[in-house]
């Protein structure tokens, strides 16, 4: 993969979640690493449109007193592990909705 044009990110194991590289095609490849305490996080902001995540999820967790720090959500200082997509919606209190139904 290194041989890739790198845009964004570096690949360096436990420190960086994102990368962006360039395929031979031309076609722009973004990579987001997870854990098993941000899964649910990560996914359900990489699902449905740029838009509903910023507006509805974002806001949402922000509201809540909550912020996206390193890959995780925290508040107060303290990390909350979102293993599915479906955790994130019960604790920003929002009833779940299907990633091809994420839209404004």
């Amino acid at each position: 993969m290194n041989r890739w044009q790198k845009v964004k990110g570096e690949l360096v194991y436990g420190k960086t979640k994102y990368t962006q590289r360039i395929l031979p095609q031309g076609i722009k490849l973004d990579l987001f690493f997870a854990e098993e305490g941000n899964w649910g996080l990560i996914f359900a902001i990489r699902t449905g449109s740029a838009d509903y995540s910023h507006k509805v999820l974002a806001n949402g967790w922000v509201k809540r007193g909550y912020k996206s720090e390193g890959g995780y959500l925290t508040q107060g200082g303290k990390t909350f592990n979102v293993l599915e997509e479906k955790d994130l919606f019960n604790r920003i209190g929002l009833a779940y909705v299907d990633p091809k139904h994420r839209t404004i």
